[in-house]
């Protein structure tokens, strides 16, 4: 890709995509994939999950955008970005709990 950009002043958009046997499609979505950034909004949701362990899920996360940053945004858009950056609820197991010294309570058979 970067020979491609190299070349802009000498070729064609398509001359040069057919030079390297790439769709022009494929060019441009590397071009508009290269600009994209995380704004404002996508940090400040990351670090709220980050800064509460994931413990939150998205209703809370919505609902501490509004009340401590003032930031009102559809809970539908939080969902989408706390799954595209895989920062969803993480689920804990729960731990079994062994007693030492009893002995587990068995009923009598009275069939």
């Amino acid at each position: 890709m970067k020979m491609i950009k190299e070349w802009q002043s000498i070729f064609t958009i398509a001359e040069r995509c057919s030079i390297f046997n790439i769709s022009r499609a494929t060019y441009y979505r590397w071009k508009n994939h290269e600009k994209r950034r995380i704004n404002h909004e996508e940090k400040t949701v990351i670090n709220i999950c980050q800064h509460h362990k994931y413990r939150y899920g998205y209703r809370r996360v919505t609902a501490c955008l509004r009340d401590q940053f003032n930031i009102v945004m559809n809970h539908k858009k939080v969902l989408s970005i706390m799954g595209k950056y895989n920062a969803l609820f993480r689920v804990r197991k729960k731990k079994k709990i062994f007693v030492l010294g009893h002995e587990p309570v068995v009923a009598k058979n009275r069939i």
